[in-house]
């Protein structure tokens, strides 16, 4: 099987858990999953054969900790030494379906944004002008603090695996907000800072939807 299918019968045997096994089990699916340079392959195929010996030993009125000790962080990390790495060239894709994602959803809705603007509410200009050296130095910057964010939010959130008393969807949400929020705030001052060199050229803002979906659709391309 391939991994999506794998991760589709993970998702619906899992239901089978009660609540106990289903936390733990979760905590270590989270926590394993997040090691991202790992092979996805192999990972998720752990991943399922870890439920099925949880599924057995609930069975026969046992629970995780019963059969993998009560450290599944540790039994987690043992597993992770285990999985091989993912080739690069699977993460060399990844990497760059991110860049193009995150272009994408930046031209698709400053395009829409700034049209309508325009368009509609007759604020702003048609078109956009730009400096060469300056707006690749922009793109540079904010696709870094971009990946950056990424990787903060994953070690975040495998840090707050295998708690013993969870924080509140609520006050994970806020977090998530307040965290979002100062990503894009340093986005725009990167872009509002930015001296302007190079050379200069204009494009007319409705280009930027066109352009937003062309990329999306290349992301999509080098989804596996």
């Amino acid at each position: 099987m391939k991994a999506k299918e794998i991760i589709k019968l993970n998702n619906e045997k899992r239901e089978q858990l009660n609540e106990e096994n289903l936390k733990d089990y979760e905590d270590m699916l989270t926590y394993i999953r997040i090691t991202s340079t790992k092979s996805e392959q192999q990972t998720e195929e752990i991943l399922l054969e870890l439920l099925d010996h949880a599924l057995i030993a609930q069975e026969e009125g046992k629970t995780i900790r019963d059969v993998f000790g009560d450290n599944l962080k540790a039994y987690s990390q043992d597993l992770i030494q285990e999985i091989p790495e993912e080739t690069k060239k699977k993460q060399f894709k990844f990497a760059s379906r991110l860049i193009l994602l995150f272009s994408a959803v930046w031209s698709l809705f400053s395009g829409i944004i700034i049209s309508v603007l325009h368009h509609i509410l007759g604020i702003g200009e048609s078109e956009l002008t730009f400096h060469l050296g300056s707006s690749i130095t922009i793109i540079v910057i904010n696709t870094l603090i971009a990946i950056g964010t990424i990787y903060f939010v994953l070690e975040w959130l495998k840090s707050s695996t295998f708690e013993e008393k969870k924080k509140s969807a609520r006050v994970e949400f806020f977090q998530l907000w307040a965290i979002m929020t100062l990503v894009i705030g340093v986005f725009f001052c990167v872009i509002y800072f930015m001296p302007a060199f190079g050379i200069e050229f204009s494009i007319p803002t409705i280009i930027f939807i066109p352009l937003g979906l062309v990329l999306y659709g290349v992301s999509h391309l080098l989804k596996d």
